[in-house]
């Protein structure tokens, strides 16, 4: 026995391809030979369940799915209409539409409630709570003093208590109003002479204050004693400063007659 004997010849590959090819071909032609040459009419579809959303009443039954439905207050719950959900309160209607009623005045009987009460009710006061009040006093007037009749002097300053040894004239001026006083100062030396004057204060009157002025010139206080010149104090000086204060007296201005013609 030969080798080729033993194993048998195989096919070779173009065979192989030949055949594979030939086996599609045929399945091929049963599918054409063998299909259906019109499409199927659609099958009609069944119930189905469908979703949508809940309106209305179903939101009812979406709140049982809350777990804190009955373990806390609830709107929905029973505690809802009890004191949740207020109910609420009309508003009062401020419209008055009835006429005014006025009430009578009785004016005869006016004081007759209090009149008959106090004939019933007397008060039981002491005496001594109706004693008289003594009325009011007044002190006694105090004596008025009378007007300056005439003009006056006074000296004020360091020189004060030296003696004048010229007396001064003050006469009285006639003014619509009353003159205030004339102030003059000076400056006098140790003999008691005025060295220089000045007028502080006016009078409201020209002519009275030169008069003052004049006499403020003529004016001679008591001089400085011998010793008092010769051991000088080292404070004091031997020219002092005073003051003149013509106080005048006013006149009323005498009214001049006025004639009228005729008409």
């Amino acid at each position: 026995m030969t080798s080729t004997e033993a194993y048998p010849r195989t096919w070779p590959r173009g065979r192989w391809i030949f055949v594979v090819f030939l086996v599609c071909v045929i399945q091929v032609g049963f599918i054409f030979w063998l299909g259906q040459r019109q499409w199927p009419a659609p099958i009609p579809a069944g119930a189905s369940p469908a979703l949508k959303v809940a309106s209305g009443g179903s939101q009812e039954w979406l709140a049982l799915d809350d777990p804190t439905l009955f373990a806390l207050p609830n709107v929905r719950g029973f505690s809802g209409p009890a004191w949740i959900e207020v109910p609420p309160r009309p508003a009062p209607n401020f419209d008055w539409t009835e006429a005014p009623r006025l009430m009578p005045l009785p004016v005869e009987q006016l004081g007759s409630v209090f009149a008959g009460f106090m004939a019933t009710n007397q008060p039981d006061f002491p005496a001594a709570a109706f004693r008289a009040v003594p009325g009011p006093t007044l002190p006694p007037p105090m004596p008025l003093e009378g007007f300056p009749t005439q003009s006056i002097v006074r000296v004020e300053g360091e020189l004060a208590g030296r003696a004048l040894l010229t007396p001064l004239v003050a006469p009285s001026w006639q003014h619509v109003e009353l003159l205030a006083p004339t102030i003059v100062q000076l400056l006098i030396d140790a003999r008691g002479w005025p060295q220089s004057l000045a007028l502080l204060s006016s009078s409201g009157r020209a002519d009275a204050d030169q008069f003052a002025l004049q006499q403020a010139r003529t004016a001679r206080f008591e001089p400085l004693q011998d010793r008092e010149l010769e051991q000088p104090s080292p404070i004091a000086s031997p020219l002092s400063w005073i003051q003149l204060i013509f106080e005048w007296h006013t006149l009323a201005v005498p009214a001049t007659n006025v004639v009228i013609p005729a008409p």
